[in-house]
This record gives structure tokens, sequence and C-alpha cells, in this order.
């Protein structure tokens, strides 16, 4: 037996895996019944089927990988039922499939590259499907096809140029696909979509300019071992189905961007600055070298930067006083240099400012913490700022600040009043490792995390008068590793006063 057709009987039930017995059966016609189940994996081995059409049923279910097999199989209908799933990558071995028509089913994920090798394929319908991402650049292989229709999907991106390459495509169904995008240039194409309705072609990709930026700074990349970067590609929207690896999009806009952990090497790249919508910018844990960009400073939008861990090194950038939506910056263990900037006040809604373990010198900013009126962590421990922790460092009203730390730098001096009692919301405040603070502990809040190991605090501060005689100059090196692990921290030269045995210590700088 070579063929059957029971098309239109109302029959029910679901479709027998026996029949794959049937090892002659060439043509197989079910259209148009009330066929329930799936679609039998063990059909798959029908090596001898050449046509099948099941369409007009209710079979669900996805289609089987096993029917891969199917190498004579050149022409499918399963249009009008149920169907879900992804479309196989394997059925690009279906080397004499002439026509599919898949229209009217459930299936989702992407158009399979793979199906680029379908080179005898002439006609292929996957309309009103629920299918998504970009339109393979390799699809332009099919030089057979005359009739593809892809309406009524989810599909986004330019049509790529390649696509040029089908000489025969007479018909090229692409309404319905708001995410269609981009001119068409090429008379092939032009005259091949018949219908634009519901799609953006012929105008400029909204995610254009955005694609452009990405692809810079991705051309500024030297290295990327664990191939971070790979999906990002020309024609290939960043806020498509599925996204940029690392690319999160909101309303179609690139609005945060996470390459942390990706293990990459290069600059970072000034046009990111252009990325108007960027709301989050986490690159930590990578080897990103070079300076901050001053041009950053146009992200009116962003509102955290993360780029701890790296090799970056320079000043931190003034301009940065402009990123009015910036509340957490994160920029821990890098080689940054320089005074922490003054003009960094106006960032008015900052709550998270970390800058640990880097080279930072200079004085504390007095301005910080009053003129930041959301400031609620301050992290510059394990820097080389000298002085003394500024008086004015007083929390206004409604100023909810909770932990300050400036341990391991090289400052000086008391700790104020204004943190250590009057800063009622403050629950952390480290100042150990700086040698060269003293003052006692009296005026320090019972319920405040205080850590002031390796300091002079519990000892009196020295007075400029008095006399230096019986006072031997002792050395104190903190014996802790550096931040970069290369050896210890720098010694720090104090004079010992000991005017009889009865004294207590006092320390003073030298």
């Amino acid at each position: 037996m070579e063929s059957i057709n029971l098309a239109s009987n109302e029959i029910v039930g679901t479709l027998p895996p026996s029949w794959l017995q049937v090892m002659t059966l060439r043509e197989l016609t079910l259209k148009n019944n009330e066929i329930e189940g799936s679609l039998p994996n063990e059909w798959g081995g029908m090596k001898f089927m050449y046509f099948l059409d099941i369409s007009g049923n209710m079979l669900e279910g996805t289609l089987p990988a096993s029917w891969e097999n199917l190498i004579r199989l050149a022409m499918l209908k399963v249009s009008g039922n149920r169907i879900q799933g992804n479309m196989p990558q394997g059925w690009s071995n279906l080397s004499n499939l002439v026509a599919m028509d898949a229209q009217g089913n459930q299936i989702s994920g992407t158009l399979p590259e793979s199906w680029g090798d379908l080179d005898n394929l002439g006609y292929l319908n996957l309309k009103d499907n629920q299918l998504w991402g970009v339109l393979p650049e390799k699809w332009s292989h099919i030089h057979s096809v005359q009739q593809m229709l892809l309406n009524g999907n989810a599909l986004s991106g330019a049509i790529p140029l390649s696509w040029s390459q089908m000489y025969k495509l007479v018909t090229l169904g692409i309404s319905g696909n708001e995410g269609i995008c981009g001119k068409l240039e090429k008379n092939v194409l032009i005259e091949a979509v018949l219908n634009k309705t519901g799609t953006h072609l012929d105008t400029d990709c909204l995610w254009g300019d955005e694609a452009t930026i990405l692809l810079d700074f991705k051309a500024k990349i030297s290295e990327d071992p664990d191939e971070s970067l790979i999906t990002w590609e020309p024609h290939r929207p960043p806020c498509g189905y599925p996204p940029w690896r690392g690319v999160v999009c909101t309303g179609g806009r690139v609005s945060e961007l996470d390459l942390s952990r990706s293990n990459l090497k290069g600059s970072l790249d000034p046009n990111l600055g252009n990325l108007r919508h960027l709301k989050k910018l986490l690159f930590s844990m990578n080897r990103f070298t070079g300076t901050l960009p001053s041009s950053w400073a146009t992200l009116s939008s962003l509102e955290i930067v993360h780029l701890s861990n790296n090799l970056l090194t320079g000043p931190l950038p003034e301009a940065w006083k402009n990123m009015a939506s910036l509340q957490h910056i994160d920029l821990d263990a890098n080689g940054f240099k320089g005074v922490l900037p003054i003009e960094w006040e106006e960032l008015k809604a900052v709550n998270h400012i970390s800058l640990r373990r880097n080279g930072f010198t200079g004085t504390l900013p007095a301005s910080w913490v009053p003129k930041m009126p959301h400031l609620s962590r301050l992290h510059l421990g394990r820097n080389l700022l000298t002085g003394k922790i500024p008086s004015t460092w007083r929390p206004k009203r409604g100023q909810n600040i909770t932990e300050i730390t400036v341990n391991h730098n090289r400052l000086r001096g008391i700790v104020p009043d204004a943190l250590a009692l009057q800063a009622t919301s403050l629950r952390l405040l480290s100042v150990e490792g700086n040698f060269m603070m003293c003052g006692s502990l009296s005026g320090v809040r019972p319920d405040l995390y205080f850590k002031y190991d390796d300091t002079g605090i519990g000892k009196n501060c020295p007075t400029s008068g008095e006399g230096m005689s019986g006072a031997r100059v002792v050395t104190v090196v903190d014996a802790s590793a550096s931040d970069d692990g290369r050896g210890p921290g720098p010694s720090i030269m104090l004079t010992r006063v000991a005017r009889n045995s009865s004294d207590s210590e006092e320390y003073q700088s030298v």
C-alpha cells in the first residue's frame, strides 16, 4: 500500500504509531478530521513517505525531532492544528522538502539558522504562529524559495540584505510583525514584499543607533574568551527576541548592560554615553583598562554603575556631577588615583558610594555628606587619604546615613561628635588602621558599631603646648597586606610621649 486518503471523514482518535509498519506508504492524507493527540515519534521511520497532509485537525504536542529522518519527504502540511514548541534544528536534513505549510498553530521560538540548508524548499508557510527573533542571515541560501509567508508572528529586526540573493522569491509575507523595521534597498526584496501592514518597514529601526553604539564598544574589546558578546551581531536588534546577551531592554530601548564576570579585556567606550535610556551599567569583575570617560556624564538616566575589580586608572571625572539620576556607584578595587572631586557634592540622588582599594589621595570632601541628601553608605577604605574626618559630616534632619568606612588610610585626629554622637542613623563607623587618629571613646554612642583597631583612639590626643622631653620615637607598621597583595601597608612614624611611669600614653605624628 502506497497511498491512503481519508480526508474529511470525521475521524476521531489519535494517530497510530503502528502505521510505521506500513513500510511502503508514500502518501498519507488525513486532513479535515477531528484527530487529537500528538505527532508520533515513530513515524520518523517512514523512510518512503513523500506526501503527508494532517492539516485541519486538533493535534497538539511538538514537531518531532525524529521526523528529520523522513529523507524522501517532499510535502508536509500540518496547518490548522494546535502544535506548540520550537522548530526542530535537525529538520535541516529534509533535503528533498519542497513545500511545508504549518500556518495557524502555536509554534514558538526562533527561526532555525540550520534551515538555510533546505536548498530545495520552494514554499514555506509559517503564518499566524508565535515565532519571535530575527530573520536568519543563512536563510539567504534557500535559493529555490518562491513564497515565504511569515505573517502574524512576533519577528523583529531588519530584513537581512543577504536575502536579496533569493532570486526566485516572488512573495515574502511579513505583515503583522511589529518589530520588523528598516529600509528595503534591493529590488528583489522590494518587489517581493507586497504587504507591509503592521510592520515598521521603510522606517529606520528604533534600535539602529543603539546597535551601532554597542557594536563600536564590542570593537574595542580585545579579548572575549567566554564569548559573552557572540550574539552582538549586525542586523540583529539588541532588544529583539532574545536580546543580545547582557542586554536588558525596556520599551524596545537598551536600559541595562550587565557584563559582570565576563572576563572581557578592553577599554570603556566614551560613546556609551549616548545610550540615553541606560539605567544600569554593570561591568564588575573584568579586565577593563584606561580611564573613566567624562562623556558618560550625559547618561542622565543612569542609576547604577558597577565597575569594581577591573584595571581602571586615572582620576574620577568631575563631569559626572551632572548624572542627576545616579544612585549607586561601585568603583572598588581598581587603580584610580587623585583627589575625591568636591564637585560630586551635586549628585543629589546618590545613596551609595564605594571607592575602596584604590589610590586616592588628598582630604575627605567636607561637603559630600551634608550636600548628598540621600547618601546612606559611604565606603572609602584602603586608600591614601589624609587629613581629618570633617566636622561638617553631620547628617541633616531626615538624612539616613547608615555606614561610613574610612579604614586603612592616613587620617589623623579625632572622630567628630557629628558622627560619633549626633548621627543617630549611623550603624557602622570604621576608622581602623588610621594610626594617627586619637581621642576619647566617651563621646561614642553605645549602639554604634565602631571599628577602631590599630588607631590611637582611647588615648588622649596631644596638645600643641606639651613638651617633648623624654619622648622617644617608635615606628608602627600595618602588617596587613596591601590592597594589591604585593606587600605590607604603609609605615607610620609616631612619637610616644611618656614623661613618667604614671603618665598615660599619648601619640603624636612626626
